[in-house]
């Protein structure tokens, strides 16, 4: 019955998107709609035909996405903000079509682990409500997040950012291994931390190979103190000549 609900085999044919199942996204450049049957998008301002693609894909998991949330909001006897959302999925015998101003496109999807999406989607939903001054379930969420390998690290960092500076920073050194880090936000936090520290070339070293614009301001902040540190070391060493 699970195997059912998480392979989800989509008919080439066009989809009627008119149905009550249907989910509907709209961001800057897309619309999208969803439903078991298949997706469509539709391009809001000018898009390569890659980026389409890949907004297809994305939304081809929107019944999925629906489904995880379900049932872990059912097990925190909580519902999940609409903006928290995770998926690690596989689309097999994928096909699109042109139709009008819209992309459809079929597939298989299957989620690769349920319990380790469930713990990527309680992370993301335990850095939601942190965000928002909200720590009532905290503990809860991270019972399911600490239960798994690959969100362990991340979760780490949430209890490490969570607690005083002094403690939080013992906690870091004490139990995490920077390279099992998943999410970008973990990283810019931890990076946050050990700025705050002094720690500024093991910041700027986590965060060397982070192209996304989330590390952005945190990466300017450090070569900026970086650089400043420079410029007082030269000024210090010319006072000797």
């Amino acid at each position: 019955m699970l195997t059912s609900l998480l392979l989800i085999s989509l008919a080439s044919s066009s989809v009627d998107f008119s149905t009550s199942s249907t989910i509907e996204k709209r961001s800057v450049f897309f619309m999208s709609q969803a439903n078991e049957n298949g997706a469509r998008v539709k391009a809001l301002k000018p898009i390569a035909k890659s980026a389409l693609e890949q907004a297809c894909r994305r939304a081809l998991t929107f019944p999925e996405q629906e489904l995880l949330k379900f049932n872990l909001g059912k097990k925190l006897d909580i519902e999940l903000p609409s903006a928290v959302s995770f998926i690690d999925a596989s689309i097999e015998d994928y096909h699109q079509q042109k139709n009008d101003d819209w992309l459809e496109c079929t597939g298989k999807v299957q989620i690769k682990s349920m319990e380790v999406n469930e713990a990527f989607l309680a992370l993301k939903l335990a850095w939601f409500l942190v965000d928002n001054g909200n720590k009532q379930r905290l503990r809860d969420i991270l019972k399911i997040t600490l239960s798994q390998d690959q969100t362990k690290a991340d979760s780490i960092v949430l209890i490490a950012s969570q607690s005083p500076a002094e403690k939080g920073l013992i906690y870091l050194d004490k139990h995490l291994n920077v390279n099992d880090l998943k999410l970008t936000k973990s990283k810019v936090v931890v990076a946050d931390m050990w700025f705050e520290s002094g720690r500024f070339e093991d910041a700027s070293s986590l965060l060397k190979n982070c192209k996304k614009a989330q590390c952005d301001s945190s990466k300017r902040k450090i070569e900026d103190k970086l650089d400043s540190l420079k410029r007082e070391q030269a000024e210090d060493l010319s006072s000797y000549f």
